[in-house]
Order: structure tokens, then sequence, then C-alpha cells
């Protein structure tokens, strides 16, 4: 039981963990951007773009978190992935975990350090209960995000703006990370690998290049219509 069960759940972890890293990469991006905007006196006038810039990457971001913490059952979520995992706690032994690790991490005590994140000291499975408290923690960090895409992204309610409580960039930011977090507690449970800095990839490039270069040369005086 507990192979097919593995097999399925590192399969949604995979997805799960792309959807992460898309999250904190838009996240960055946006953040290191906005801040070459501020820096740029030239920008600081109206500007329809840096501000369709903004709208599109809190609406995108809102959209991914509300995704990610998606109950519907036909749909690959963290949410699901953990109910789905506090249901079937119990299959998940102190013995079938330790007994991956290496020689040298089940001597050391390190393998049964790690499993006590999810069972408890000793504890022989992992605890339903920690499980539930993960889960309940994600639905209730997330759960502004989740309203404002229900009632102004899915689709249009017909309650004024005013009413829609649209989420702060903080409940935002709490959103992402704790998805980042709740994903890596899964990876090192499931695959057995840390991420002790998170999920955000790092660059093999310098992707700031494109912002040294004009996009649009000036327009000539005297061309024709001009």
């Amino acid at each position: 039981m507990m192979e097919s069960l593995l097999a399925k759940w590192l399969d949604w972890l995979g997805i799960i963990q792309r959807d992460v890293q898309l999250l904190l990469s838009d996240r960055y991006i946006f953040r290191e951007t906005m801040e070459i905007v501020e820096a740029n006196p030239n920008t600081h006038d109206p500007n329809d773009f840096v501000n369709w810039f903004v709208y599109q990457y809190i609406r995108s971001a809102a959209v991914r978190v509300r995704q990610l913490t998606d109950k519907d059952r036909q749909c690959v979520s963290l949410r699901n992935l953990l109910d789905d995992m506090e249901r079937n706690a119990t299959s998940m032994t102190r013995a079938w975990y330790v007994g991956q690790y290496p020689e040298e991490f089940r001597c050391d005590g390190s393998a049964d350090r790690f499993f006590d994140e999810w069972s408890g000291p000793g504890g022989s499975h992992v605890d339903p209960a920690t499980v539930r408290t993960d889960r309940d923690q994600l639905v209730d960090v997330c759960k502004a995000v989740k309203h404002y895409v229900d009632k102004s992204v899915a689709h249009r309610d017909r309650m004024p703006d005013s009413h829609l409580n649209v989420p702060t960039w903080g409940e935002l930011d709490r959103a992402i990370d704790t998805l980042d977090g709740t994903t890596c507690k899964c990876i090192r449970l499931l695959r057995r690998e840390a991420f002790v800095r998170g999920l955000l990839p790092t660059w093999q490039y310098d992707w700031q290049k494109v912002f040294e270069t004009a996009w649009k040369p000036s327009a000539r005086r005297g061309a024709p219509g001009g």
C-alpha cells in the first residue's frame, strides 16, 4: 500500500514543487524589477506599463496561491496532498522512513530526528494531527487570497469593490512563504531532500541584463507622420 501511495504523492509533489517555484520566481522578479523602477527617476511619472506590471503580478500570484490550496478532488494541490497524507498517516511508519536512509544517517540519529518533525519524539508513525495542523495553517494563511480570487478573479462578484477585501502585500507574502515552507517539509518526508533556504531557484545567468539595453529606439525627427 505504501508503495502505491508514495508513487502518487511523489507525482503530485513534483507538480506542486514546480508551481511553488514559479510563484517564488515571479515574486523575486517582481521585487527586483520594482527596485529598478523605483531607483530610476524617469519612471516616477504616471506609468501605465508599471501599473499593468503590478496588477498582473498580483492577479497571477493570487491565482497560483488559490490553485495550490484548491480542495476540489480533481485538482493536484498542496492542500489535497496534505488531506491524503492525513488520511493515510499511519502508513508512513518510522521504520519505513528511517530504512530509506544510508547507514550513517541511521546510526547518528539524523533520520529519526527528521521523522520526529512529523511523528513527535519517538512516534512510530506520522501523527495525523501534525498533518492536519499544517493543512489548517495553510488554509488559514491563504484564505484572504483565496477569497479575493473567488470573488474578483475567477468570476466577477456583484458586491462592490470596496467590499472585496483585497489582500494586503503582507497577506500575499505570508501565503507564498507558507506554501514554500510546507512544500519543503513534505519534500523532506517523501523524498528525503532538504531545501534549507526554500524552493526559490538560483539563476545561472544575469536575468536583469535585459534592462541594460534600450527596448525602443527614439522616434526619428522628420519621419513620415511625425
